[in-house]
């Protein structure tokens, strides 16, 4: 049985003796998508509108256990969990059907914040010639600053954080335009226009997203 695109059903499960109540909404997607509700034993699913209920109820018996152990070990410093993510310090709720469809979302969010944040430094900076912006994934750092192809590349992750924290970042790989190193003559640079560089560098590093 096919179901039409924004129907919305409710079914129960059972796990360990425990009720779920769930909402199943039909959506135009390839994949079904399970995650906890807010409320206690709630469940949420999206689904493609072409799923039958039996498709659902396997995937449900399949994946419950693991999501309902996999949610007792959350690393309370992820800034994202089942159904919602930090954009630019503000928890909102947000779904995607996978690891990659949300890194190109974060990615795309994150790219237009900072093409306008290192143009408006640029200006206050005085740096010319503009430089070309890009956004990454890494691990290793929050930014770089490449004088071979004269561009900036800022970790995707910066998008969970608030926009000060942002700026700060954009402020330090500005400032390697003119100071290439570390050395003290590079942070007299970064403190000029970024004063609080060090709170908001140490906020950065404890991973305070709000």
């Amino acid at each position: 049985m096919s179901y039409k695109v924004g129907t919305i059903i409710n079914r129960n499960y059972t796990y360990n003796g425990n009720l779920y109540i769930a909402k199943i909404t039909f959506k135009r997607m390839r994949n079904i998508v399970l995650r906890l509700g807010k409320e206690e034993n709630a469940l949420r699913l999206s689904a493609p509108y072409y799923s039958s209920v039996e498709r659902i109820d396997k995937m449900v018996s399949e994946f419950l256990p693991k999501l309902i152990k996999r949610s007792k070990k959350v690393d309370a410093a992820l800034p994202y969990g089942d159904g919602w993510v930090y954009i630019l310090g503000e928890k909102i709720e947000a779904e995607f059907e996978d690891e990659k469809e949300r890194e190109m979302y974060l990615k795309k969010r994150l790219l237009k914040v900072v093409e306008e944040r290192v143009r408006l430094y640029e200006k206050e900076m005085g740096v010319f010639p503009p430089y070309k912006v890009r956004v990454e994934k890494m691990s290793s750092r929050y930014g770089s600053n490449s004088r071979k192809t004269h561009s900036l590349c800022f970790a995707s992750v910066l998008i969970h954080y608030p926009i000060e924290i942002i700026d700060s970042v954009v402020v330090h790989e500005l400032a390697h335009h003119y100071v290439f190193d570390h050395s003290q003559k590079f942070y007299n640079v970064v403190l000029k226009y970024c004063p609080e560089y060090k709170r908001l560098h140490t906020r950065l590093r404890k991973k305070m997203y709000e």
